[in-house]
């Protein structure tokens, strides 16, 4: 898997302490290695994928494939699981919320209506 840092991103890691930045660095590099045995599991090639947003201000990656035609979302600290599949819509629930726990990446890219 890809990452793609915005230049917001680098302009945000550039303003953290030396301390701070490997530490979220670090983070970043250890979920986006859980992500990628999420893509093996459900036999997802992790080559075709890129991450282009991360946890930097919020707590949610999103990815998509190579060709900009899929796209999956996985969220921090979701039902008590450290890194949970979502999925995104244009509507919101009673509180608010637009984003939703599923099962799978697959089910996150399948129902990823936002994107669509």
């Amino acid at each position: 898997m890809k990452l793609v840092q915005s230049r917001s991103d680098l302009h945000y890691l550039e303003k953290l302490d030396n301390e701070n930045r490997s530490r979220l660095c670090n983070t970043i590099i250890a979920d986006i290695i859980i992500i990628e045995t999420m893509l093996n599991d459900e036999k997802l090639d992790q080559e075709e994928w890129y991450c282009y947003e991360m946890p930097i201000y919020g707590e949610v990656y999103c990815c998509e494939n190579e060709d900009k035609t899929k796209h999956f979302t996985v969220e921090k600290g979701y039902e008590e699981k450290y890194l949970t599949p979502t999925y995104i819509t244009n509507e919101v629930d009673e509180n608010g919320h637009n984003n939703f726990p599923c099962r799978t990446l697959k089910e996150s890219i399948e129902k990823n209506r936002l994107y669509k």
